[in-house]
């Protein structure tokens, strides 16, 4: 009996995410190139997050302390992480590192599609760009509730919770002005970057001894952040 509800429940899921496929109907903003902000909610703390991907490239964007996070793919695969510290003008380069395709989908969706394959999906709404797919499920001690775009490659609605605390994740604005999304990968051109090896040698710097100091330098960010710009472990 167990077995014959565990069929019917997956012979559902597949049901549903082939009705999220055949009801596509024309999306004119491309998942390539889009804007998005989220606003994060964990504990009594609140804050916003800017999502951006252009040409291959992706940036997180906290507005306070104002850090970007920027990835890209090298041509050997591998991924490349510089991280500007906005009102200073100021950023650092790191090396390229080997990752696989869950690290570079946290950096251009904020969740794996991994994640997507263990839950359940429930229905199905809506058309075209905002068709989406909603989800629930259980992973060890945490309950998840996820809304996914499809035809966006974009989270909709995240809320992961366990007895200790939740986080909260939900889109508010999409952006699909080209001009706007461009804007936003060329305005760090004129920063003065340091490479991560180079740090150590950089201490007297006040600035970079304070960034040091409070947290924000790191062998390699990225994921889910805190309100001062700091990651989520």
């Amino acid at each position: 009996m167990k077995k014959t509800i565990l069929v019917m429940g997956l012979l559902s899921s597949v049901s549903l995410l082939s009705h999220a496929h055949t009801a596509h109907q024309l999306c004119d903003v491309s998942p390539q190139q889009l804007g998005a902000v989220y606003q994060f909610t964990q504990g009594v703390k609140h804050y916003d997050m800017k999502l951006w991907r252009y040409n291959g490239k992706v940036a997180q964007v906290i507005s306070q302390p104002a850090i970007t996070n920027q990835w890209n793919k090298t041509v050997s695969g591998s991924q490349r992480l510089v991280q500007y510290f906005d009102h200073y003008q100021r950023g650092i380069e790191y090396q390229p590192q080997r990752a696989n395709d869950a690290q570079w989908q946290r950096h251009t969706q904020l969740i794996t599609e991994q994640l997507l394959t263990q839950l359940t999906a429930d229905e199905v709404v809506g058309t075209g760009c905002q068709q989406a797919v909603k989800y629930h499920g259980k992973i060890g001690d945490n309950q998840y509730q996820v809304t996914w775009l499809p035809q966006l490659q974009l989270l909709k609605y995240y809320q992961q919770s366990n007895a200790k605390q939740t986080l909260t994740i939900e889109l508010t604005r999409l952006i699909a002005d080209q001009a706007t999304i461009s804007q936003q990968f060329n305005r760090q051109h004129d920063y003065q970057l340091i490479d991560f090896a180079d740090i150590g040698d950089n201490e007297s710097d006040p600035f970079w001894a304070k960034m040091i100091n409070m947290g924000y330098v790191t062998q390699s960010a990225g994921g889910f952040y805190q309100a001062d710009g700091r990651e989520i472990k």
